[in-house]
């Protein structure tokens, strides 16, 4: 076994660790969160389990990035327990799914391995909540960034249900609007019939009274 799988071994074994041992400290991590972290890296490994111990993580979930974009009925139960999800590491097209996908059901974190700050903006950008690089990680600092993943996700669902709102009504609106106008086509079509029809009678009666010699001034031919 290669030195980096040695160590991939020993950072999942932390995790799953973490899973089996949910009951027995449920007192000591009582309020703490509930979070799925997707193909966690091992500095974020670390983060968590110093989260762990600190209260600020109550239990841990570990999943593939997949799993997270394409959920089986079992990932789909476990992302809806969840109180966030952690995506970590290097950001790239794998991960930009995940973020698309997680948004959209649960406030989710970026935690960058690499120093580089663009990393944190084009997650932001695909659809992460909020985003931090791992060296300023601290428990503390954690239970504030899944705090705030969590007040940017509620405003964010709050605006899709409102924009679902608005355009529900402007679909009401537009609909009453195409009811009116075929209403007043039948209307109008209704009133064009008969009226049609007396005014071809009027002008036969007053053909036949200028030929039986009535005179019909401009008055009487208007009305």
């Amino acid at each position: 076994m290669t030195k980096n799988a040695a160590q991939d071994a020993r950072d999942y074994s932390v995790l799953e660790s973490a899973d089996r041992d949910d009951d027995s400290d449920a007192s000591a991590t009582a309020g703490g969160w509930s979070v799925v972290v997707a193909s966690p890296s091992r500095i974020c490994t670390a983060l968590l389990k110093a989260g762990k111990t600190a209260g600020v993580i109550s239990s841990v979930r570990r999943m593939t990035d997949q799993a997270v974009v394409d959920p089986t009925k079992r990932d789909r139960m476990a992302l809806g327990r969840c109180d966030a999800v952690i995506v970590s590491g290097a950001y790239d097209d794998t991960r930009a799914r995940t973020f698309a996908a997680s948004a959209l059901r649960t406030p989710t974190i970026f935690i960058a391995d690499q120093d580089e700050p663009a990393h944190e903006n084009d997650a932001l950008a695909a659809g992460a909540h909020t985003a931090m690089l791992a060296r300023d990680c601290t428990p503390s600092s954690l239970r504030s960034v899944l705090q705030n993943a969590k007040v940017a996700f509620d405003l964010q669902r709050r605006w899709v249900e409102g924009e679902g709102r608005l355009e529900r009504a402007v679909q009401t609106v537009a609909a009453a609007r195409r009811d009116r106008l075929a209403f007043l086509n039948h209307i109008g079509h209704e009133f064009r019939t008969p009226l049609n029809a007396i005014i071809g009678f009027v002008d036969v009666l007053a053909q036949r009274a200028e030929a039986d010699g009535a005179v019909i001034d401009d008055t009487m031919r208007e009305y």
